[in-house]
């Protein structure tokens, strides 16, 4: 038999939520969500999948930002319109400053009140360090020192940015595919309260929604690329 050759298999709002309502056993094998429930349903998926971005760091969400860097110039906004980037992010976890002659040096991450203690922000220099404040609507990058005059380097850094939302009813949903059936039995669970489900039902969810969130989180891991190798202590004389 033939294989399809392909793997491009995608679910979007709706094929969630009505996966869901069938696990929950609110709908039948021919049955198709109401308006009602596509909207309230729609609306408890997008409060998780901010939930889960409380998690921890999903490898699929981080994203490279490179940017000219200004001599100067304190800080840069990231979101729509950003001088830095058009992408807000939620957090930076890695960052470095290149050099015209392609030398990447690594740029140290402030806490916040590292950042508030220097005293002399405006400080024309090397910039060695970056302090990173995820607004709302936009995050701002803040640099230090603020770059030498002559300046041409260019900061990259390596952020987790938001999940998208599931604004319309063909929206995609915006995790690998090893994370939908979390993603949809954490529906289900979520919703067996206000659709009244029977407690050995919503038990047995849970579990299912728990067992599939730590099967694809296991997935999602940063495998090391290096081996450390250490004697044999109990051979030693």
């Amino acid at each position: 038999m033939a294989t399809s050759g392909s793997f491009d298999f995608v679910v979007d709002r709706d094929d969630l939520i009505t996966e869901a309502l069938q696990q929950c056993g609110r709908l039948g094998d021919h049955e198709s969500p109401s308006a009602n429930q596509l909207s309230s349903c729609g609306r408890t998926l997008n409060m998780l999948i901010k939930a889960w971005q409380a998690d921890g760091l999903q490898l699929w969400l981080r994203k490279t930002y490179s940017f000219t860097h200004t001599s100067g110039t304190e800080s840069y906004t990231f979101g729509p319109s950003g001088t830095g980037g058009s992408e807000r992010f939620n957090q930076v976890l890695y960052a470095w400053r290149q050099n015209s002659d392609g030398v990447d040096v690594p740029l140290r991450i402030l806490s916040q009140q590292e950042y508030l203690d220097l005293s002399d922000k405006d400080t024309v220099g090397v910039t060695t360090a970056i302090h990173y404040d995820p607004q709302l609507s936009l995050g701002v990058l803040y640099v230090w020192p603020t770059g030498e005059a002559s300046n041409t380097d260019t900061i990259n850094i390596i952020g987790q940015r938001p999940l998208y939302d599931f604004d319309a009813a063909s929206d995609d949903a915006d995790i690998p595919q090893e994370w939908y059936l979390a993603l949809m039995f954490h529906l289900a669970w979520a919703v067996t309260g206000k659709y009244g489900v029977e407690l050995d039902r919503a038990r047995d969810l849970e579990k299912k929604a728990l067992y599939w969130k730590d099967h694809a989180e296991a997935y999602d891991v940063e495998y090391p690329t290096s081996v450390k190798f250490m004697p044999d202590m109990s051979r030693q004389q």
